[in-house]
């Protein structure tokens, strides 16, 4: 049996969480009947029945219900080999949060909660000192905030 592509196990993943052809085409940005036969030659490959599907609705099999949770799990590790390919081939970006000790002004989670929403986001290095300016560096330092105005 040859290899799954992840281009296949994607196109999968996104018709088994729409449970609808056409929004999951819309959303892989693909035309429905290229997802079609996209998840049929993928069903084909591995001898088994993924999807039951009417005119009507789309419903998983066991054997979909299986492919949807371990091919999510390997998309994910699939997705987190790609970011930490991408942070070892540039090794000078890093992200530095410096703050002063009694005083982040509640801006410390806010910034790192939409920081770790970047899927390639580089690891935070929090620094706790006795600086004025809460600063956010990414390979060059950008004002955030400051407690002077």
């Amino acid at each position: 049996m040859d290899p799954l592509e992840s281009r296949s196990l994607r196109y999968f993943v996104a018709v088994a969480r729409e449970l609808n052809f056409a929004r999951a085409a819309e959303r892989l940005r693909i035309a429905p009947p290229a997802l079609s036969r996209a998840i049929a030659a993928l069903e084909d490959q591995l001898g088994v029945r993924l999807l039951e599907r009417t005119t009507r609705r789309v419903e998983l099999t066991a054997a979909g219900r299986a492919l949807l949770d371990q091919g999510q799990l390997a998309l994910d590790a699939l997705d987190a080999a790609a970011r930490c390919a991408r942070r070892a081939a540039d090794p000078q970006r890093r992200i530095v949060l410096a703050l002063k000790a009694e005083f982040d002004g509640g801006l410390l989670e806010p910034i790192l909660a939409h920081h770790r929403q970047r899927p390639d986001a580089a690891p935070p290095e929090v620094r706790v000192g006795r600086g004025q300016v809460v600063r956010v560096e990414v390979g060059a330092a950008h004002r955030v905030a400051s407690g002077e105005r």
